[in-house]
Order: C-alpha cells, then structure tokens, then sequence
C-alpha cells in the first residue's frame, strides 16, 4: 500500500511541476530526477518481492506439517482411547506416540514415497485385473471347445460301442478312404492324362496296322447287262410274233429289255438279283435256238430255282471257306448270299461285311479280345441290307429281326443296332464294329456314287452356299469336296468370314444330300479398285488389289 501512495505522489508531483513550472530551467531536471527515483523504488520491490516469497512458501509449509501434525495426534489418541482394554499394549502407546510425534515431520518424504509406491501398486493391480479377465475368456473358450469336442467324441463312442466287428471295421476304411480321396484324385488324374497322351498313338498304330493288311478287291454296282447276239436275226426271235416273247420275258422277270442298234440286247433292272436271273434266263435261250412263250415260262422256274442254289452258295463260301466258320445254321447261308448282289453307294456289301470281319479280326487281336466274336459281329451287322434293296430301306431293323429269328447271339444283335447310333454298344463288339464300319466305308475308292447323282449333289451343293446372305458365286470342286466361295466385299467385312463360314458349315450338315463327305470350304473376299491416269492414253492403273482368304472344313459323317 505504502508503494501505491508514493506512486500516485510522483504523479501529483509531476503534475504540479509541469503546471506551475513549466517554464522554469530547473523542469527538465526534476522530472528526470523524479523518473529515477520511481525507478529505484520499482527495483527495490522487485528484489524484496524476490526474497519474501520463499520465506513465505516456507512458513506455508510448516504449517501444513502442523496441521498434519495435529491430525496424526487426534488418531493417536482415538487409538489410544480404543486400546485402553489391553494392559500390555497400554504400557507402550504413551512412548509410541511421543516417538511418532517427534519422528513425524523427519518421515514426511518417506510418507510420499510410500504413496507413490502404493499409486504404482494400484496401476499394477489394474493391469494385471485386465490380464486375468483376458485369461479368463480365453478359458472359458478352450473349455467350451473342450465340451464340444468331449460331446463329439461320446456321440462317436457311443456309435462305435453299438457297432459290431465288421461294422467298426468299415467304419475305419470309410474314414481312411476319405483322408485318402484327394490323393486317389490326383492320382487317377495324373495317370489319365499319361494314358490319353499314347492312346491316340497306340489308336492310330492299331488302325495303320489294320488297314495294310487290307487287299480286297473292289466291286462296282452296274444297273445294265448286255448280251451280244450272233447277228440281228436273233432281235426278231427273241421278240417274238407281236412282241409275244418280249412281253412275257419281262413280265416274269421284271426287267427292261432295251432292243439296240448293234446286234445286242440290254436288261436293265434296279434290282440285282432279277437281272441276275433275267440275263441266265436270256443266256439259256439263246442257247436252245428256240424260242417260244411256254418254254420262257418253263426256263424261267429252272433259272429260278438255280439261282437260290448260286445264293446258298455264295452264303456257304463266304462263311465257311473265307471266314472259317461253321457252327451257323443252314438257314441263314442263302441271306449271307443274297449280299453278293446288293450295293450301297457303288460298294458291294458283301464285300464290305468281310472287309470289316477282317479288320474287327486284327484289331481284336491287338486289343486283347475274342477274335471269334469281333469277326462274327462285324461280319453280320450289315445282315438286314438282304431283305430289300432300297438305298433308303432301315436295315437295321430287318438286321435285328433276322438275327433274332436265327438265335444269333446278344452281342451280334447289339452290334446291329448300335453300328447307325441307333442305341448304345454295351459290348466291346458293339464299339468295334462302329470303327471298322466306318474304316471300310470312308477309305478312298470303297464307294462311288452314280453320275446323277454325282450331278445332283454338286448343284445342291452350290445352291446352299449361295442361299447364304453376303455370297456371291459358289463353285463346286473335285466332285464336291472343295466348296470355292466368293463374297461380295461391300456386305462382308474381313471381321465376319469367321460368322459366314459358321453359317454355311451349318447350313450343309443340315442338308441330307452333301453332308455325306467331309466338305472343305474356302471363302475369298476381293476388293478391286481401278481408276484412270493420263487419261488421253487410256491406260489402267490399279490403284488397290486385295484378296482375303478365309478356309473352313467341315466334316460330316457318311451314313
């Protein structure tokens, strides 16, 4: 306070100087005297500041000790006070106390100390509380998947105290079996893929070797025969009075006879086994060198007759003498010949069945399987073409009705009906016969087609491709089998042959009559462009030539 007044006096004071003596010399001078002095005297208070302050924290101090002091007395004499029942503990407390009394203020850091241990005590206290709640869960965890699998394992226990020996016994292979599966898995894989990797090779040796040791020879289908005559006398009997003995030759045999220029006659008949009979027939005739109605009608019934005798013959020569087989019955020799004189697609059959009985005889061998029953399977799965001699007829069902009828046995008639996929093979046979079916059927030269036909499947041929959107011309080549296709480069771009060639893939394997053959098709795309430089002397100058050639093949199975 006494600060404050002296403070507020220097102003008064300096107020007063600069309102009377202001003018006065002597101004300057006091003014500055009197800023010093307020100077000193602030210093002066700062350092006294300075000094009184830890004086005053001191005595702060002690009287907090005091107060402690006073505190710790009032639980002294509470206790002493609580102790008073107990002699022997009396006796002590007066000089304990006084000893607390005068040790107090000397154990005060030691007092803190303690605390701070105590505080630290505490925290570790809570940190290990944490730990064992985290323990704490994690047993509880383990004990409940402990439970769980104690429950397991009794639902096991109990299963396997009820099973028998054997019951137990299956129980462990199945488990073993199921630890075991992934490597059998691998295992079966892996000796997969080794056995696909030969078996194309050893398939392709097999069939190699099949076919060298094929030399058959080949038949070609005929639809006309043709009788020389000694001279043109002979036209005027066997026609007869009125045409008489014509008429009645070719209402018993059912054959065309066609009169020629030359000094020859020709029978012409779809049917091969009554032009077989018609030409015997006209053969033995002539022979007789007379001619007359009733004597047609007797020859004919002869000729008839010897030729069912010729058939069984051919049956008994191409089982027993070429295939070596005897335990057939009788019956089925003259169906066996009546092959000899049916074709399919220009290849006599029966030509064809002991193609395919040779090769099912080789491969069996090779494959390690009867020889007997691939050569008998393959021998008779073409058996029901004998009943009729349309190219369209379902032999495959007369085949089946044959075979029953004999008692041929179960795998030949499987072999029947799965040689066209009308079911299943379920015999090694069956599958064989299909292969060397189609090894007889599809070698070069084994069948041929007629010229009107050769004629008819080309025109559909390019007919189809040019039906195509996008298709400009089409050419047929090599008897069909190479489809020339051009495009119109304006429509079909470089980026849409692959589509077109899919297109007409499909659009000739839907076709029954080109989808016989493997087909290959190649479609071109030009773009020419031509202009004119140095017109006066016209002479051409092609700016851009390109051709873009896109091959597609198709391969169609032969029926």
């Amino acid at each position: 306070m006494c600060y404050i007044v002296l403070f507020f006096w220097l102003i008064k004071k300096i107020n007063n100087i600069f309102m009377t003596d202001f003018l006065n010399k002597n101004a300057t001078f006091l003014i500055i005297l009197i800023i010093l002095v307020a100077l000193v005297i602030i210093t002066l208070t700062i350092v006294i500041a300075l000094l009184i302050i830890p004086k005053l924290k001191k005595i702060n101090k002690k009287r907090n000790i005091k107060k402690q002091a006073n505190d710790f007395a009032v639980f002294e004499k509470k206790t002493t006070a609580s102790l008073e029942s107990k002699p022997l503990l009396t006796q002590s407390l007066p000089t304990q106390s006084f000893n607390n009394q005068t040790s107090l203020t000397e154990d005060l850091d030691a007092v803190k100390e303690l605390k701070n241990n105590l505080h630290n005590q505490i925290e570790k206290t809570k940190q290990r509380e944490i730990e064992l709640a985290h323990c704490k869960k994690t047993y509880e965890t383990q004990v409940s998947d402990l439970k769980k699998t104690l429950e397991l394992e009794n639902i096991k226990l109990s299963k396997i105290a009820q099973l028998s020996v054997e019951d137990a016994k299956s129980l462990l292979i199945e488990n073993v079996y199921q630890d075991m599966r992934g490597t059998l898995n691998r295992f079966y894989h892996d000796e997969k893929a080794k056995l696909m990797e030969n078996l194309e090779i050893e398939t392709q040796k097999i069939l190699v070797s099949a076919m060298e040791n094929m030399a058959e020879e080949i038949v070609s289908q005929r639809s006309t025969a043709t009788i020389a005559l000694e001279n043109d006398a002979w036209k005027g009997r066997i026609i007869g009075k009125q045409g008489r003995n014509k008429r009645l030759f070719e209402a018993l045999t059912g054959v065309d006879m066609i009169i020629e220029k030359q000094a020859e006659i020709s029978l012409s008949c779809a049917n091969p086994i009554r032009r077989e009979i018609a030409v015997n027939l006209l053969n033995v005739l002539i022979q007789s060198k007379n001619i007359e109605p009733i004597k047609i009608e007797t020859l004919y019934l002869i000729e008839k007759e010897n030729f069912e005798k010729k058939i069984y013959q051919y049956g008994k020569e191409a089982l027993e003498d070429k295939l070596k087989i005897f335990n057939l019955p009788k019956e089925i020799y003259p169906i066996v010949g009546r092959l000899r004189f049916r074709h399919s697609y220009g290849q006599n059959v029966l030509q064809h069945c002991l193609e395919c009985a040779a090769l099912a005889t080789h491969i069996a061998l090779q494959i390690k399987i009867d020889p007997e029953k691939a050569k008998l399977a393959a021998f008779f799965h073409d058996i029901g073409k004998s009943v009729d001699f349309e190219e369209d007829y379902d032999h495959v069902e007369s085949g089946v009705q044959i075979a029953k009828q004999h008692q041929l046995p179960k795998y030949i008639i499987n072999a029947i009906e799965s040689h066209h996929h009308k079911v299943e093979p379920t015999t090694i046979y069956g599958a064989l016969v299909k292969v060397v079916d189609t090894l007889s059927a599809a070698r070069p030269g084994a069948r041929i087609d007629s010229f009107s036909e050769y004629i008819k499947r080309v025109q559909k041929l390019e007919e189809i491709c040019k039906k195509i959107d996008g298709v400009n011309e089409a050419y047929a080549l090599q008897s069909g089998r190479i489809v020339r296709i051009m495009v119109k480069p304006d429509l079909i771009k470089d980026e849409q042959l692959d589509l077109l060639s899919y297109e007409i893939q499909k659009a000739i394997e839907a076709d029954q009559t080109v989808n016989k053959f493997q087909i290959r098709i190649i479609i071109i795309r030009e773009k020419r462009i031509e202009v004119f430089a140095n017109q006066r002397s016209k002479i051409p100058f092609v700016l851009n030539r390109s051709h873009h050639y896109h091959e597609q093949k198709t391969l169609t199975n032969e029926p």
